[in-house]
């Protein structure tokens, strides 16, 4: 019997290669994507004094690494064959956080393939050029609200009659 599950774990093991191959490549382009509809939509609210922005600069980098982090995860959710017993490892309680886990996974097998290590530093540093990008956009908003804030000053500091005289001239 040993021949038959080593045969199936190794057609598994090929098929979760492939699918996590697709998925970083997916991802990968996604990342890449300059034409619309784009893959982030930045919104910036003004409320005196400070320019918001939604999301936030930490959420966006949260969400891109859980973007990607969620699909290598993903492997964990394959148990492997128990040798010489013909049944797959069964579910255990992390002692730590009480969270179910496989104890033997094909994340490990998975992590250290080539092709894999170089879609996902591929994805990492387009995931750091799209962070950069909002990070830009970020800074030029907050940036951009300074030059704004003084003439509001000026205008507040003004009598109120004549800000009304200068806006319907």
């Amino acid at each position: 019997m040993r021949p038959y599950y080593y045969y199936w774990e190794r057609r598994i093991f090929n098929a979760i290669t492939k699918m996590i191959i697709r998925a970083l490549s997916a991802n990968k382009v996604i990342f890449m994507r300059t034409e619309k509809p784009t893959f982030v939509k930045l919104t910036a609210s003004y409320a005196h004094p400070e320019v918001t922005c939604h999301p936030t600069m930490d959420e966006f980098r949260g969400q891109l690494e859980k973007f990607t982090r969620v699909i290598l995860d993903s492997t964990k959710q394959f148990g492997r064959w128990w040798d010489g017993f013909c049944k797959i490892f069964d579910e255990r309680n992390n002692e730590e956080t009480s969270e179910k886990y496989i104890p033997y996974t094909f994340y490990e097998d998975v992590m250290v393939n080539p092709v894999i290590t170089q879609l996902n530093y591929e994805v990492t540093q387009q995931r750091i050029t799209v962070s950069d990008k909002f990070s830009f956009v970020s800074k030029k908003l907050y940036q951009e609200a300074p030059f704004v804030l003084p003439i509001r000053q000026e205008r507040a500091d003004q009598d109120p009659e004549n800000i009304d005289k200068e806006s319907s001239d």
